[in-house]
């Protein structure tokens, strides 16, 4: 039987609920810092390159919007459009990481489908342990093929938030 350190999540909607993936909860933590390091190198990058330059442009630009004297309303109008660039920033980047996680997400899922379907399909009851084991087996190195694979997709996905941000034009 598993031990405590080798047990990881229930498999959801498993005949047997008492079997349990041997994917550790260490192996998942890990391979999730390594992402969210490599994540946040991404995002710190993206900031002092393209973000914060852009940010000083749009402070710029509302300044002079204060510089005028323009109706309360033209002043609101011009402070809203040299926010826009900074608005369409934020969006690419965001879009970008929600793309990222989306299919993450569901390569993940595509692991644990597999494992409940091997479990029903060959009808593996809770007491078969070798069988058990191999799922389990089978599942960790799904997930951990899943990390790998994305971590691999990270220097496109950032060439692209880098290119698309290129094309926004300072107010």
């Amino acid at each position: 039987r598993p031990s405590p350190t080798t047990e990881g999540a229930l498999l959801p909607g498993c005949p047997c609920p008492t079997v349990r993936l041997r994917l550790t909860m260490a192996d998942i933590q890990g391979q999730q810092r390594r992402l969210q390091e490599t994540m946040q190198r991404l995002m710190a990058d993206c900031d002092s390159k393209r973000i914060r330059p852009l940010s000083k442009s749009v402070f710029l630009c509302q300044a002079k919007c204060c510089d005028s004297g323009a109706s309360q309303e033209a002043w609101q109008q011009c402070l809203e459009r040299c926010s826009v660039p900074l608005q369409q920033s934020k969006q690419v980047v965001e879009s970008e990481i929600a793309q990222f996680q989306h299919r993450l997400q569901q390569c993940a899922q595509g692991c644990q489908q597999e494992a409940q379907n091997t479990i029903q399909d060959k009808q593996i009851a809770q007491t078969d342990q070798a069988a058990i084991d191999k799922v389990q087996a089978k599942h960790g190195s799904c997930i951990t093929a899943c990390f790998d694979e994305h971590m691999k997709i990270v220097p496109t996905m950032t060439k692209r938030i880098d290119d698309n941000l290129k094309k926004i034009k300072a107010p």
